[in-house]
């Protein structure tokens, strides 16, 4: 119970800063962002040559994988345990119009961002937010 109350309180503090994909923001918006010491940034390459910026945080990662213009394009959300996985669902599940039990859609006046809850090969999970459509 005091694993779950911990995951709760988390998720209650990071819930503003990782609400949203930072889709469409530079490299320079992302670290101005999260300069604040609470957050781990590294940068780097991926093996299929794309380039991110991640952000660790006690029982999340996110990656923000940037286009050939330098833009973040996809963002991937990845809980460090089932606990945090099912509160970041039931999270998406207030915030965001429920497309499916693992598709979620954030609306705003410049279109859509879409997430998605996919789970790798070696049966981790994340979840994938790429833009559905821009004005």
């Amino acid at each position: 119970m005091k694993n779950i109350t911990f995951v709760l309180i988390l998720l209650m503090f990071s819930v503003k800063t990782f609400s949203q994909a930072r889709i469409g923001y530079t490299p320079e918006q992302i670290k101005k962002e999260y300069k604040d010491s609470i957050y781990h940034l590294e940068t780097g390459t991926d093996n299929s040559g794309n380039k991110y910026i991640s952000i660790k945080l006690d029982g999340i990662t996110v990656y923000h994988f940037l286009n050939t213009s330098g833009i973040c394009a996809i963002t991937t959300v990845s809980p460090d345990n089932t606990a945090s996985l099912n509160a970041y669902v039931e999270l998406y599940n207030k915030l965001y119009v429920v497309i499916s039990p693992k598709n979620w859609r954030l609306y705003t006046e410049d279109g859509y961002i879409d997430c998605e809850l996919k789970w790798a090969s070696d049966k981790t999970y994340y979840f994938y937010w790429t833009v559905g459509k821009l004005n």
